[in-house]
């Protein structure tokens, strides 16, 4: 049985007759909340990192993630999102989220994991308030979708595989595994008896 989500309509209150505006949602400033941040997950994570060269990818078979210089990304956010969706596909090793890395080029295995990362970049991006280009993501997973397109589950899949990379990149960075310890005890907490 495949699920599918259902659409509905809705309505921002600016577009409706007598509801007023909702107050700004405040915005929660957290300590990881910075593309340091990345470099901090990257460091943390103990994986082999090599710079030079035009291309950036993850190489199963050496465990390492080989990035361009610096020099070759037109900002530090390019270099940022770049790293994590890197880091995002050394997390599906064996030896970590054991992830099926082993699709070439045009698979469908390797486009099932260019979703994940892509996804999980994305997801890196927004927690860590990097600035994201949400069209270039959907156009880069779009594509790899279209690789799928038998498999109508391929983009859920995709997303849960993402989430668990990308909580296990996450937790390299201490200030974001103590904020998500903090809300997993909250959460847990039983509730009061009146």
């Amino acid at each position: 049985m495949v699920r599918f989500y259902k659409s509905h309509t809705v309505f921002h209150t600016s577009q409706m007759d007598g509801v007023p505006d909702l107050p700004p949602l405040a915005v929660d400033e957290a300590p990881w909340a910075r593309i340091e941040a990345v470099d901090t997950m990257l460091e943390r994570s103990g994986a082999v990192i090599r710079y030079g060269g035009p291309a950036a990818f993850y190489a199963p078979a050496s465990d390492h993630i080989q990035l361009p210089m610096r020099g070759a990304f037109h900002d530090a956010y390019g270099l940022a999102s770049t790293a994590a969706h890197e880091l995002l596909h050394w997390s599906g090793a064996r030896h970590r989220l054991a992830r099926d890395l082993s699709g070439t080029f045009g698979s469908a295995s390797y486009a099932f994991e260019e979703m994940i990362a892509e996804l999980g970049s994305c997801q890196i991006g927004m927690t860590l308030g990097l600035p994201c280009d949400i069209d270039n993501h959907a156009s880069y997973v779009g594509h790899w979708l279209q690789r799928l397109k038998a498999d109508k589950t391929a983009i859920f899949k995709a997303a849960a595989a993402a989430q668990r990379a990308v909580d296990y990149c996450l937790a390299f960075h201490p200030d974001f595994a103590a904020q998500d310890l903090a809300t997993e005890d909250a959460g847990s907490a039983e509730p009061i008896a009146a």
